[in-house]
């Protein structure tokens, strides 16, 4: 054997292992998350985004909205919403302003919440069924026509929703239960999402056309604790996306 046989080989003992009675499923474990979890940490994309010193990050502009919640600024908590939803939407490519006022409109829709709301909803998302959620996603008001002549379409951003509320949660309430109020919803995981309610017997129906976060979110639930895995949410979104990511 050569070296790099020798390195082929031992990488063996890092590849995700998948679903022993359906190769098609990747393993839900604890193992499994974490080397997921290492691949993310080395990656230059997604370490530049989650680093809390970097002032241009959305995770150092959450940290400074909990500092100012925590202080009561509640204006510099307003004038940073506009600078997280900015960088939640570009560092994630869920193209808010596609329909020409997505950015406006959202972030007016979150401050008109009022900052000790916005907290309560994500903190307790159960609570109200995921008002936050619902909010943020209802189709935009687009103008039919830019100046340019380019004809607008009303979106419905359950993407950005998602995110904004998950990475809020995952900074705001580090080291709490909190940190995993939230799943984000990915094309990429729910389009795998059915294999795993067939193999795990999850019954709850997720509809296309009309998709309900709630659903989306129990179903993510349901599977986890078939599975036996003890998996956090956040960890069951990462594992997916990356082993379906192909």
């Amino acid at each position: 054997m050569n070296l790099i046989e020798e390195e082929i080989s031992k990488s063996e003992a890092y590849i995700l292992k998948p679903n022993c009675n359906c190769p098609d499923l990747v393993e839900l474990s604890v193992d499994n998350v974490a080397r997921v979890e290492a691949i993310i940490c080395n990656d230059s994309r997604f370490v530049k985004i989650s680093d809390k010193g970097n002032l241009n990050s959305s995770a150092f502009s959450i940290i400074e909205f909990k500092k100012a919640w925590e202080s009561k600024d509640y204006n510099k908590c307003s004038n940073l919403i506009d600078q997280i939803v900015e960088r939640i939407d570009s560092e994630n490519g869920t193209h808010l302003n596609a329909d020409g006022v997505g950015r406006k409109e959202i972030t007016g829709r979150i401050k008109n919440l009022g900052m000790d709301r916005l907290i309560e909803e994500l903190k307790n998302p159960e609570k109200n069924n995921y008002e936050l959620i619902t909010v943020i996603r209802k189709a935009t008001h687009p103008k039919e026509k830019s100046n340019s002549g380019k004809k607008y379409r009303p979106r419905k951003n359950i993407s950005f929703a998602s995110k904004f509320c998950h990475y809020m949660c995952f900074y705001l309430f580090e080291g709490k239960a909190e940190q995993d109020n939230y799943s984000i919803y990915d094309s990429v995981v729910a389009s795998a999402l059915p294999k795993y309610q067939n193999f795990y017997k999850c019954d709850m129906a997720l509809k296309k056309k009309d998709f309900n976060y709630v659903d989306y979110i129990r179903t993510i639930d349901g599977i986890i604790e078939k599975s036996g895995s003890n998996i956090s949410r956040n960890g069951f979104d990462h594992l997916l996306w990356y082993y379906h990511n192909k």
